[in-house]
């Protein structure tokens, strides 16, 4: 009501010390004005983002931005040939497949935009998949055939402890892993003292929903 000054006020007199904001968010949409994307949540008249970010930084506060990755509904309605699937073949209306080059690509000039503002760090979140019984686009299992040498088609979620289907779980958690060593490496060589971040979602959890390897993952991050 009363813009961005009362908001910064009233965290650092509660001894915040340090901001998350959402710069890419699990709806897809981008809180700053990018090139890169075809549509935005402030629209253009207003950097509403950079306003926040300097003003914090006045009152010593530090400023992270989180960026959702592949959970994306606005891409998927764009482009519904990128969205996961799963073992019985229906498309999620949210998710974008973590092995579509195009949707990668287009995450790491995001965050190339993201970086271009005085940020102290980058929070990643949903990084995987949509649960474990995705992803079966045509993409992953070509990807998983050429990785492996096992037919796709042999894969049964219902016996988590075959073979073939521990090899699939393996394989799509290291796809997801492949993806977030690309982008600690992209972030770095743009700011290297910048500090990166993962939100787990269901942290507990092993690594079949989500395809998270933990302690991979956490090697690769500060936070």
């Amino acid at each position: 009501k009363y813009g961005v000054p009362p908001i910064i006020n009233k965290l650092t007199s509660r001894n915040v010390s340090t901001v998350i904001i959402n710069l890419k968010d699990d709806n897809g949409f981008v809180y700053f004005p990018s090139e890169v994307v075809e549509e935005d949540a402030i629209g253009q008249d207003i950097n509403v983002t950079k306003v926040f970010i300097d003003k914090a930084h006045e009152e010593g506060l530090r400023v992270f931005a989180a960026l959702s990755c592949f959970r994306d509904p606005i891409t998927v309605g764009d482009h519904p040939e990128w969205c996961q699937v799963d073992n019985e073949d229906k498309r999620s209306e949210e998710w974008v497949c973590p092995l579509n080059d195009e949707y990668k690509e287009y995450l790491l000039n995001l965050t190339a935009d993201v970086l271009g503002y005085d940020i102290d760090g980058v929070v990643l979140s949903d990084c995987g998949y949509a649960g474990g019984d995705y992803c079966f686009c045509d993409l992953c299992k070509r990807g998983f055939w050429n990785g492996t040498g096992i037919d796709p088609g042999k894969v049964d979620l219902t016996n988590r402890y075959s073979l073939n289907t521990q090899k699939w779980f393996e394989w799509r958690a290291t796809m997801v892993t492949d993806f977030l060593v690309s982008f600690c490496k992209h972030v770095k060589k743009i700011e290297p003292e910048i500090t990166i971040g993962a939100k787990m979602q269901n942290p507990f959890d092993d690594y079949y929903p989500a395809g998270y390897e933990r302690e991979e993952i956490a090697s690769l991050v500060e936070l």
